[in-house]
This record gives structure tokens, sequence and C-alpha cells, in this order.
């Protein structure tokens, strides 16, 4: 492949060819069970789709000046051998096992933070896995606590514990007040509450104590200390 600056143009020589079809030619052999194609069948596409934009393709003769050049201009660089390009592959492979070694010592923060979410998520699941086991763990239950809770029962319908009485719990005097019926005390929150709550809550500014001012007068005594009324015509 040439990278034509001038044209603005990828200039696509033998060798891509050649590197480009084999790969479709050995899917070919795996459902053929190994027999080559005795041909391959390349329509001539208008154009190709890259990242949402459509490129032209433009086909010229073989002999054409164009494809002269090209094949020219890159004769000099010889094709990569099927040996060479698996060496090229292990290169790439262990380029990229280095480049997660040195993200896994100095991992991003977004890394941390994700590891982090990870370990509590793995926390919350042991404890949660923790619980289970311990509520559905059969409780050791005596031999004397098992049949007081089995009598209510089978009072009455075993034949050998109809003796025993069923045990029922007491009632109110007017009786079972069903479920979802509240006290007779109860009543309903205040709608102000929160707003009450709020207005206590909030911050006062601080007190002068000498800038009050006195509202009531300051009682007079006589000298054998008793009040001194004052006369309101004076």
């Amino acid at each position: 492949m040439r990278i034509n600056h001038d044209n603005k143009s990828v200039d696509m020589e033998q060798r891509d060819i050649n590197y480009i079809l084999p790969a479709y030619v050995r899917s070919y052999l795996f459902y053929t069970r190994n027999e080559l194609p005795e041909k391959i069948i390349f329509p001539m596409f208008p154009s190709v789709t890259v990242q949402g934009k459509e490129i032209p393709i433009e086909y010229v003769p073989p002999l054409d000046a164009i494809a002269v050049e090209i094949a020219e201009d890159g004769a000099g660089i010889p094709e990569v051998t099927p040996e060479e390009e698996v060496a090229l592959d292990e290169k790439d492979d262990r380029i990229k096992e280095l480049k997660e070694e040195v993200a896994s010592l100095t991992p991003a923060p977004e890394d941390i933070i994700r590891q982090q979410q990870e370990a509590i998520e793995q926390l919350e699941d042991d404890t949660a896995d923790k619980q289970l086991e311990l509520d559905t763990t059969p409780e050791e239950v005596s031999p004397a606590k098992a049949a007081f809770a089995e009598a209510p029962k089978l009072a009455g319908k075993d034949p050998e514990v109809k003796g025993i009485p069923v045990r029922l719990p007491k009632q109110p005097p007017g009786g079972d007040i069903g479920p979802g019926l509240g006290l007779s005390d109860m009543q309903a929150r205040d709608r102000r509450d929160q707003s009450r709550v709020a207005k206590d809550l909030k911050e006062e500014p601080d007190i002068n104590e000498a800038e009050e001012k006195e509202f009531e007068k300051p009682i007079t005594r006589d000298k054998d200390g008793k009040p001194v009324v004052e006369d309101k015509d004076s």
C-alpha cells in the first residue's frame, strides 16, 4: 500500500491482495476439506464505507500508467514472508503484554475506583451468602421444646394426642381488632412538623445583652425594704 499525499489516495499493490485474500481462502479450505477454489470472484464495488463516510474506489487496468508507477515504486520493498509475518505477530503480542503489565503497575484513578467497587461488591456478596447460610442452618431444638411446639398442631387430629388441649392466645374484650387497624389513641402526623423542625433548627443572630431594653421598671423600696407604690396621677 502506498500513501499518495499529492492525490490524497490509498494506492493498492499486488502484495495487499496477496495479504488480504489468503485469509478468505483459508476459510474456504476449512469448509471444503482443503480443496482450493478454482477462481475468486471479486465484484467491482463502487465504494467502501469507513467511519460512516463513503470513499469511492477507482479501478485501473494492470498496465495503466498509474498501476505501473505503483508497482515500480514498491518494487524495492520485499514482500513479507509467512515466517516473518509470524515473527511480527509474536512481537505485537509481546508488546501488548508489556503494555498490560505497565498498566497494572500504574493503575489509573478510574481503575482504582473500579477495583474498590469490585471489592465492595465482593464483600457484600460474601456477607449476603454468610447471612443466608446462617438463616438456612437448622436450629438445634430440644425434644421437649419440639413436643410443645407440635402438640397444638396435632391436637384433635392425631388419635394419640387427642387429649392434649389446644392453647390459644388471649383476645381483648372486644375480640380481635383484625389486621391493619390502628390503635384508638393514635393520631395522624401533623403535616407541619417538617416546617416546624426547620424553623427550630434555623440559626438566629447572637443577642447582645448590653443592648437589651428593660420592659419593667425596677422596684423602688424604702429604708425598711418595702416596695414604694408610685402615684399614677403624679
